[in-house]
C-alpha cells in the first residue's frame, strides 16, 4: 500500500507540474489572442480595414477556445491536488498514525450506548479512521453505520463482498473522493435541493402562467418587428410594460422558486461528474451493481438540471434580466422546465443522491481494506460464541499493539477481567467493541480471525457527570445499566462492556452491587466482558460453574521499573502497582 501511494503520490506531482506549464500557456494564448480581436476590431472600425473583420471574428472563437480549455485544465489541476492531498493523507496513517480528515465530532452522542466508550467519533476516533466521504450525505450515512449497524448477516454479507471488490479499485476510489472534494456539498445545499425536489409543481399547474408563458413572448415578438419596421420605440415600450405586469402576477412566488435552485450549478455539476464515473465501471457484486443500475441516467439527468439552473441564475445579471425577462420572460420558460424536469425525475433524483452517498461508505470501507489487507472479514454465525485471533485495537499502530486471542461463548457467557492500573484491560474491551461494530457493518477486523453473532454491543465504561441535566456520575451509571438491563428484558441478544462497575460508591457496597448485577445478567441470552479492580469478584468463576471466567492483565516490577505485556492470561490478577507509582513519582 505504501509502494502504491509513493507511486501515485509521484505520479500525481508530475501531472500537476505538467498543468502548470499548460496553463501558463493557455493563458498567453488566451490574452494573446483577446488582444489580437481589440486590435484587429479596432483596425477595421478606425482604418476601415475590411480584412480585419472576420479576422476580429476568427480571434474571439480562439479567445473563447482557450478560455474554455483554461476553465478546463484548471479544474484538472484543481483535481491532481486534491489526489496528491489523498495519497499524502493515506500515507500519514499508514506511516505515522496521523488521521487527517473529518472527525464527525457533530455526530457525538454521550448518551448512545457505545460510541463514546469506544471513541467512534471525535478525534482519532474510528469515524475518523474509515471517513473517505466527501459530502454531507456521505459523512452521514457513514456515521449512521456506525451507530446503527447491519441487523442480518445477508446484508453484512452483501456489505463485505462490496467492499472486497471495491478494495483493489484504488483509481476509482481515489477519482470518486477527488471529484466529490472539488465541490464539497454542505448540508443546506442537499436540503434545499431536497426540499425543492419534494414540493409539487406550482407554477405549470396554472392556467394563467401557462397561457402568460406562451402568449407574450408572441406579443412581444411582434411589437419588437413593429418597433423595428416603424423605428419608434412606442412598441418595445409597450412589450417590456406587458412583461413586467404578466412578471409582478407571480413575482414572489418566482423570487422564492429562484431562492432554492439559485447557485447549485456546483453542486449538481458534482453529482452529474460521480455519475459518470460509476457509468464507466463494471461491478459483480450486488450492491454495487444494483448502484451502477439505478444510477443509469443520473449524469445526463443531472447535467441537464445544472444547465438549466445556471441559466436561470441569470436573472441576477441586470441587463440580462432585463433583456430576457422583458421580452420573452425567461423566468418563466426555466421554471416551467425546471418543474418538469422535477415531475420526470423527483424520486428518481431523491434516490440518486442517496446511492452517491452510500457509494462514498463503500469506497471509504473498501479504503480501510485495502490499507490494512492482513485484517480478515468476520464470519457471522448464529452460535452464542465469540471467536478472535490476535485481535489488536484499530487506532493503535500494529508496531506497537499487542494482539489477543479469546474464544468463549460456552459455557461462559461473562469473562472478568482483572488486572493493575494501565496493564490494558480498558483498551481490550475497547478493541474487542470496535470490531464487534466493524464486523457488523461488513467491514475488515484487525485480527486473523473473526467469529460472531449479530449482537447488540451496549456498554458503560467512560460515564461522566452532567451539571446541565442535575445528573450525578454514580446516576448516570446506573441509568447506563439500567438501559442494558432493560433491553436484555426486552429480549434483546446483547454484548455487555463494563470498565469498573459502581464506581461512585463504597467498596463493600459495589462488591455486593457488583456481584448481583453479573447473576442478573447471566439469567439473559447474551454475552460480556467486565473489567474490574475487585479481585474479590473472581470467586464468581467457581459459584456459577464458569458462566463466569476469569482472565487478566498482569504487570511486573523488575530492576526499578514497572513494565507491562499487554497479554491475556487465564485467572485472576496478582500484581499490583498503585502504591509503587505513588512513590516512584514522589507523590508519597
Amino acid at each position: 500500500m505504501i509502494t502504491t501511494y509513493t507511486s501515485r503520490l509521484a505520479t500525481f506531482q508530475q501531472q500537476q507540474q505538467q498543468l502548470e506549464r499548460q496553463l501558463t500557456l493557455l493563458a498567453s494564448l488566451r490574452l494573446a489572442f483577446f488582444l489580437g480581436m481589440a486590435f484587429a476590431l479596432y483596425l477595421y472600425l478606425a482604418k476601415g480595414i475590411s480584412l480585419m473583420l472576420p479576422i476580429s471574428l476568427l480571434s474571439l472563437l480562439a479567445f473563447l477556445f482557450f478560455l474554455f480549455r483554461f476553465q478546463k485544465t484548471k479544474r484538472e489541476k484543481q483535481k491532481t491536488e486534491k489526489l496528491i492531498a489523498l495519497c499524502q493523507l493515506e500515507l500519514a496513517q499508514l506511516q505515522k498514525g496521523h488521521l487527517q480528515v473529518p472527525d464527525g465530532k457533530e455526530y457525538q452522542d454521550a448518551k448512545h450506548r457505545y460510541t463514546s466508550d469506544l471513541d467512534v467519533f471525535g478525534s482519532s476516533s474510528l469515524f475518523q479512521l474509515l471517513n473517505r466521504t466527501s459530502s454531507k450525505s456521505g459523512s452521514e450515512r457513514l456515521a449512521e453505520l456506525l451507530k446503527n449497524p447491519h441487523d442480518s448477516s445477508e446484508k453484512i454479507e452483501a456489505y463485505q463482498q462490496a467492499v472486497r471488490e471495491l478494495g483493489p479499485k484504488v483509481d476509482f476510489r481515489q477519482q470518486y473522493w477527488a471529484e466529490g472534494q472539488l465541490n464539497t456539498e454542505t448540508a443546506k445545499e442537499r436540503r434545499e435541493i431536497e426540499e425543492w425536489l419534494q414540493e409539487p409543481p406550482q407554477f405549470i399547474t396554472s392556467s394563467l402562467f401557462t397561457i402568460l408563458r406562451f402568449t407574450i413572448p408572441l406579443l412581444n415578438t411582434g411589437l419588437v418587428i413593429l418597433t423595428i419596421q416603424s423605428e419608434r420605440l412606442l412598441f418595445i415600450g409597450l412589450a417590456l410594460v406587458i412583461s413586467m405586469l404578466s412578471m409582478s402576477v407571480f413575482f414572489k412566488h418566482i423570487q422564492a422558486f429562484h431562492a432554492k435552485v439559485s447557485r447549485k450549478k456546483s453542486q449538481l455539476d458534482t453529482y452529474a461528474s460521480l455519475s459518470r464515473l460509476i457509468e464507466k465501471e463494471s461491478f459483480q457484486s450486488e450492491n454495487l451493481a444494483h448502484i451502477v443500475q439505478e444510477l443509469r441516467d443520473a449524469q445526463k439527468a443531472f447535467q441537464q438540471l445544472s444547465t438549466a439552473s445556471s441559466l436561470f441564475d441569470q436573472r441576477l445579471n441586470i441587463l440580462a434580466n432585463m433583456a430576457l425577462n422583458g421580452l420573452f420572460l425567461f423566468d418563466f420558460q426555466f421554471i416551467a422546465y425546471l418543474e418538469k424536469w422535477k415531475n420526470k425525475h423527483r424520486e428518481q433524483a431523491l434516490g440518486w443522491i442517496q446511492h452517491l452517498a452510500e457509494l462514498e461508505v463503500y469506497t471509504s470501507l473498501a479504503t480501510y481494506h485495502y490499507n490494512y489487507p492482513h485484517y480478515c472479514f468476520s464470519k457471522i454465525h448464529g452460535e452464542n460464541a465469540l471467536v478472535m485471533e490476535n485481535l489488536s485495537h484499530p487506532l493503535i499502530l500494529s508496531e506497537t499493539c499487542v494482539p489477543n486471542s479469546l474464544s468463549f461463548g460456552n459455557p461462559d457467557q461473562f469473562l472478568l477481567i482483572t488486572g493493575s492500573n494501565m496493564s490494558g484491560k480498558s483498551t481490550f474491551l475497547r478493541s474487542v467493541g470496535t470490531s464487534l461494530i466493524l464486523a457488523q457493518i461488513g467491514a475488515p477486523v484487525p485480527a486473523t480471525r473473526f467469529e460472531t453473532p449479530i449482537i447488540r454491543v451496549m456498554s458503560s465504561m467512560r460515564i461522566s457527570d452532567s451539571l446541565n441535566d442535575h445528573v450525578s456520575y454514580f446516576y448516570a451509571e446506573l441509568l447506563r445499566l439500567q438501559s442494558i438491563v432493560e433491553a436484555l428484558d426486552r429480549g434483546e441478544y446483547v454484548f455487555v462492556l463494563l470498565d469498573e462497575i459502581l464506581k461512585g460508591t463504597n467498596s463493600e457496597d459495589k462488591l455486593e452491587g457488583s456481584r448481583r448485577l453479573i447473576r442478573k445478567f447471566l439469567s439473559y441470552k447474551g454475552l460480556g466482558m467486565i473489567a474490574t479492580h475487585d479481585l474479590e469478584l473472581g470467586a464468581l468463576e467457581q459459584e456459577t460453574q464458569e458462566r463466569v471466567r476469569n482472565y487478566c492483565f498482569e504487570s511486573t516490577i523488575s530492576q526499578g521499573e514497572l513494565q507491562f505485556e499487554y497479554q491475556l492470561h487465564r485467572g485472576v490478577a496478582t500484581n499490583k502497582n498503585a502504591t509503587f507509582l505513588l512513590e516512584k513519582m514522589k507523590i508519597v
